[in-house]
Parts: C-alpha cells; sequence; structure tokens
C-alpha cells in the first residue's frame, strides 16, 4: 500500500487474514492458490510477497522514481530488497514471534536475545551503508529504501535497540515520515 501511495496509484483494498482464515476461503484461493497474503492483482498480473509486489509496482509505475532510470539505481533497488528479506527477516519474524504470539511463560530469553544480536550485526552493515547518505543506492528516495523501510517499520515494537546505529534511525524516520506512509499508517 505504501508503493501505491508513493506512485499515487488508485487501488481497491479488500483486507484478507490469515488470522480469521479469510486466506484460506474458497473464494480467495480461487484467486491465489497458495493463500497468501498480500496479494496484488493488476490486469492479468498476480503477484504475491510484498518485497515482489513493491518492486512490480515500481518497475511497473515508477520508472524513474520509484524505480531509478539507471542501472547502478536499479540494481541497488533489487539488492536491498534481497538484502531486507534474506537478512532480516528471519531475526524479525523471531522476534514478533515471541513477543506477540508466545505466552509470555514460553517467551524464550535466548531466542531473543540471538534474534536481537543478529539484527545488530545487520544494522551495523545498514549504518555503514547510510553514512553521509540520505537513501540508498540513490540520491533520492526509491524502492531500495521502501523495501527495508517496510522490513524495518515496526523495529521498535519489536524491541530492537536502533539507538547504536544513528544513520539507520536517522534515515528509517526520514522514510516512515514520508507523507505516502503516513498515509497508510493512518489506514
Amino acid at each position: 500500500m505504501w508503493a501505491l501511495e508513493e506512485l499515487g496509484l488508485s487501488y481497491e483494498r479488500r483486507d484478507v487474514h490469515n488470522a480469521d482464515n479469510s486466506g484460506r476461503s474458497p473464494e480467495y484461493l480461487a484467486i491465489n492458490p497458495s493463500g497468501k497474503v498480500p496479494l496484488l492483482i493488476d490486469g492479468s498480473v498476480k503477484v504475491s510477497e510484498s518485497y515482489a509486489i513493491n518492486l512490480y509496482l515500481a518497475r511497473q509505475y515508477g520508472d524513474g522514481g520509484l524505480w531509478p532510470a539507471d542501472s547502478a539505481g536499479q540494481a541497488a533497488g533489487l539488492q536491498w530488497s534481497f538484502w531486507v528479506a534474506t537478512e532480516t527477516e528471519p531475526f524479525i519474524t523471531a522476534l514478533f514471534v515471541e513477543h506477540f504470539q508466545t505466552a509470555e511463560a514460553d517467551k524464550d530469553a535466548a531466542r531473543i536475545a540471538r534474534a536481537n544480536e543478529n539484527m545488530a550485526t545487520r544494522l551495523g552493515f545498514l549504518d555503514a551503508a547510510l553514512a553521509g547518505r540520505a537513501h540508498l543506492g540513490s540520491e533520492r528516495f526509491t524502492i531500495a529504501d521502501l523495501n527495508v523501510a517496510c522490513g524495518l517499520r515496526n523495529a521498535a515494537k519489536l524491541k530492537v535497540d536502533l539507538a547504536p546505529f544513528a544513520n539507520v534511525s536517522r534515515w528509517l524516520a526520514a522514510c516512515l515520515g514520508r507523507e505516502a506512509q503516513l498515509r497508510v499508517a493512518a489506514m
């Protein structure tokens, strides 16, 4: 939705959730046999996986904007999208499960500590990449920034300590303060 808002595209939102099994309904499975959420339907194109959806939207509708015009910027968009998906998602997911889906008595302190240590390593890498820069891989906000910010936007709720990473903190605050993101957050 953030990518759609950044691009100024009109869209129809339909809420489908795995929690209430609407993602497993016959109607939803007829259009998306995997039952994955989210799903984008753009004409005859169906795309699931949030980062893939964002990459598709940026490439299809954001040429020279969210999707950089130059090959180096495009490569950065792909690199950072794959980076956030592979390097941070496993630890973000582990923290989400522990903090929001596990009973207090069953929380695994060692798992939380490992996830936070791994996140700190990744955030250190990201912090270095953002040193002296306002954006990832470009001089302006692109799909690289949007996808990584999407992956990290709930870091505070997951008790990830961003304080040691001044560049990440500055950059993430700027990304999350964008008008399009604020409109989505208000929904």
